[in-house]
């Protein structure tokens, strides 16, 4: 059903009269058809491998990875406008794709088949994308829907993330010390198989089997090394730290996926 809305949205010809918000802002360019589509936020067209600007779809072989793809397949099936935006990582082009002036990119995050990222510099299309998140998260769709991936376990309704410290005093990766992301729930419960990210997905942290809550039903994830404890664990990243202090978000995941908790300063934040 979701990929059905989808394909409507991305489908249906908007009104001439007055442009969607998001709309594209790119000169007229001739429709381009995707040669192949790679995964929900990576396509090619001929030689040129394209990354969605703007979002952060689940990988392949992820929870809802697969669902995110075949909506980007069927959205960019009759040809698109591709609004290029420069280059990014790995030599790909950053871009925009609107079918019928319809945005995809926003239509795949306000679906919760991608997070709004903002890969690159923020732009006119920020907003549009940030919004669409929002709407998903009201929603409760997507990425946002706490069995999309699974079961829930009824236990994990008391697990959330409390606090991200992103920039505290001193040097983020000090040792024993430095920021962190503090988790509260039930006193006891196992957190074994249990996934931390941050928004870009690509810092994750996996609890390693036997890890549970502390009697004080309170655990600190810090970001550097150090000796571990009940009450605290360290991820021990030696290079540079994860939370961004522009702003970021915690994920909490479930063993199967779901999303259980997330926090973002100076954003959203819910279960």
């Amino acid at each position: 059903m979701r990929l059905l809305l989808l394909l409507l949205l991305v489908g249906c010809r908007a009104p001439s009269q007055t442009p969607a918000v998001g709309a594209s802002t790119a000169s007229a360019r001739d429709v381009e058809r995707i040669t192949r589509v790679l995964d929900g936020d990576t396509l090619e067209i001929g030689d040129e491998r394209i990354r969605l600007k703007g979002l952060n779809a689940p990988e392949s072989n992820e929870c809802l990875g697969p669902e995110a793809g075949e909506a980007l397949r069927r959205a960019v099936a009759g040809g698109v406008r591709v609004d290029r935006r420069g280059v990014g990582d790995h030599g790909r082009t950053l871009a925009y794709l609107f079918a019928d002036g319809t945005p995809i990119h926003v239509a795949l995050v306000e679906q919760g088949l991608a997070l709004a990222y903002p890969y690159g510099k923020r732009d006119d299309q920020t907003a549009a994308i940030a919004a669409a998140e929002a709407r998903a998260r009201e929603a409760g769709v997507g990425l946002f829907d706490g069995s999309a991936c699974g079961p829930a376990d009824p236990a994990a309704a008391a697990l959330s993330i409390v606090r991200v410290v992103s920039n505290p005093p001193g040097d983020d990766l000090a040792f024993g010390a430095g920021e962190y992301v503090e988790l509260s729930g039930p006193p006891g419960m196992s957190l074994a198989g249990w996934t931390l990210k941050d928004r870009s997905a690509s810092n994750r942290y996996h609890f390693a089997s036997g890890t549970s809550l502390p009697d004080s039903g309170r655990l600190r994830l810090y970001t550097a090394c150090g000796p571990a404890a009940p009450d605290r664990l360290f991820w021990c990243r030696s290079r540079a730290g994860v939370w961004n202090n522009g702003g970021d978000t915690a994920w909490l995941l479930d063993p199967s996926g779901n999303t259980v908790s997330y926090m973002s300063y100076g954003g959203a934040s819910g279960r």
